[in-house]
């Protein structure tokens, strides 16, 4: 893993420097970014099967950050998704008798570069993220106060995220990733697709 983002970087600074010199400058050197994005990820199966819940979860993220001359940034992002609950619970509400469901949150810090703006009106900016995320999770019946409720044991780690952002060179644009985590994490990917404000 280590070698693949040291590559990935190399090439990212490549294009950052190669390119730079035929943008226009400029009058701020920094600025911030914005995401929102549907998310699924990949859980481990030893980890799925031991918290008793599906291998795939679908949610949404929201992240910010901030960027150094278009290139460097550094950010963070907490997401929700839902997962199959394998082993639901059943209470008994004022609503009715009702089942359990399953839930991850993730929250993450990360650094990364990003080329420059390619091309003229609409174009496109490459990049990579090398981060850290914590993962949780949780069993409960929504909307019951006095419900049971149980912990799920899903762990975050490292990882590295290759990404693309496609539209204007400053606004609302199209935006689409894929992070890979490190073997202490018990998710293996997250595959992202959403918009990305970039200011």
């Amino acid at each position: 893993m280590r070698m693949r983002v040291g590559v990935f970087c190399v090439i990212a600074v490549f294009l950052s420097v190669a390119v730079a010199g035929a943008q226009p400058a400029r009058k701020s050197s920094a600025g911030f970014f914005a995401d929102l994005t549907l998310v699924t990820s990949q859980i481990e199966s030893g980890a799925a099967d031991q918290a008793r819940i599906g291998s795939r979860g679908i949610g949404g993220l929201m992240g910010f950050g901030v960027h150094l001359k278009d290139v460097v940034v550094i950010g963070a992002s907490g997401e929700y998704q839902y997962v199959k609950d394998n082993d639901p619970f059943g209470n008994d509400t004022t609503g009715g008798y009702m089942t359990s469901s399953t839930g991850l949150y993730d929250f993450s810090f990360y650094g990364g570069l990003r080329t420059p703006f390619l091309g003229n009106a609409t174009g496109a900016r490459l990049g990579v993220n090398v981060g850290r995320s914590w993962f949780g999770g949780r069993r409960s019946i929504g909307n019951c106060i006095d419900c049971d409720e149980e912990s799920l044991n899903v762990g975050g780690g490292m990882y590295y995220e290759p990404l693309i952002i496609i539209g204007k060179r400053h606004g609302m644009n199209f935006s689409a990733s894929y992070r890979i985590y490190g073997k202490d994490s018990d998710v293996r990917n997250m595959l992202t697709v959403g918009l990305t404000v970039w200011r």
